[in-house]
């Protein structure tokens, strides 16, 4: 496990593995990108922040229902769900 305290991260970098971070994390984008946070998963992004403050979820087919879970999430092209129980 890696720890990050008071460390400056700039430019293009990769963590693996599990990250512990304390006090503050600031993510600041650059003005010419228009996503500057995304979390993936293969190729799709399942959350992204745009430079508008947009937050946009992945938006799933309507064929297809993940597993619910408590607080979870999810959306479809005409609907969304929050799972409650």
């Amino acid at each position: 496990m890696a720890y990050l305290k008071g460390q400056v991260v700039s430019g293009s970098s990769f963590l693996v593995g599990p990250q512990l971070i304390t006090g503050s994390l600031v993510v600041q984008g650059e003005s010419a990108s228009s996503d500057f946070f995304i979390i993936k998963s293969g190729s799709a992004d399942l959350l992204k922040a745009t430079s508008n403050g947009i937050i946009q979820f992945h938006v799933y087919e309507d064929l297809y229902t993940p597993p619910a879970s408590l607080g979870g999430i999810f959306f479809h092209s005409s609907s969304i769900y929050v799972g409650l129980e």
